[in-house]
């Protein structure tokens, strides 16, 4: 009996190891004025945060992306990009490129999904985003991208071009519109990464 009470006593122990500073970086990072000055959020919480629903969709080049497997277990920064990609879309794609290039050895953990509301994608938009290898474009299925903005503009009327990010369990829980700059957006990644192990992919 005592050597019953001892194995569940170590299981406990193992399991508060791991859980405490899980739930102490949520609580820091969606409280941030429990920090010291001067280490707030650059980017607005979404709260509560929007869960997107399990989707799949063919990219630019055809091939099928499901949610669950592409997505699940990393933090991704997404676009909403509203029916076309003009010059303000595109250098929001540029900015998701090097925010995760600057992560450095984090850069991994990250993903990069843009979402365009239209049925095809133009063919100056498709060389453009093949400078950037590894972006995700949702552009063939009007429907699809409709409905998750649609999520989204529940939280925020006005979210054209706006990064968000979206954690490893598909919930969208930050915003930056267009007076976020690539270095604030990067500040945030960096802090969350570094205080969350969590989603380290595969």
């Amino acid at each position: 009996m005592a050597g019953r009470t001892s194995s569940r006593v170590q299981l406990i122990g193992l399991l508060l190891l791991f859980l405490v500073p899980l739930i102490a970086a949520w609580v820091l990072f969606y409280n941030p004025d429990l920090l010291p000055s001067g280490r707030s959020n650059k980017g607005a919480l979404v709260s509560p945060v929007i869960h997107l629903e399990s989707f799949q969709f063919k990219d630019e080049n055809n091939v099928t992306i499901y949610s669950d497997n592409a997505y699940k277990d990393y933090w991704t920064v997404v676009l909403f990009a509203g029916e076309s990609c003009d010059s303000v879309c595109r250098q929001r794609i540029h900015d998701m490129h090097q925010i995760r290039k600057a992560l450095q050895a984090d850069y991994q953990r990250v993903k990069r999904l843009v979402i365009i509301e239209a049925d095809s994608m133009n063919n100056d938009l498709r060389e453009y985003v093949s400078q950037y290898q590894g972006t995700d474009v949702l552009s063939q299925d009007r429907n699809l991208a409709t409905k998750l903005s649609a999520s989204v503009a529940r939280h925020n009327k006005e979210f054209a071009n706006n990064l968000f990010i979206m954690d490893p369990m598909l919930n969208i829980m930050m915003n930056y519109d267009l007076q976020h700059t690539d270095k604030d957006i990067l500040a945030d990644m960096t802090k969350l990464l570094k205080v969350n192990q969590w989603g380290s992919g595969h």
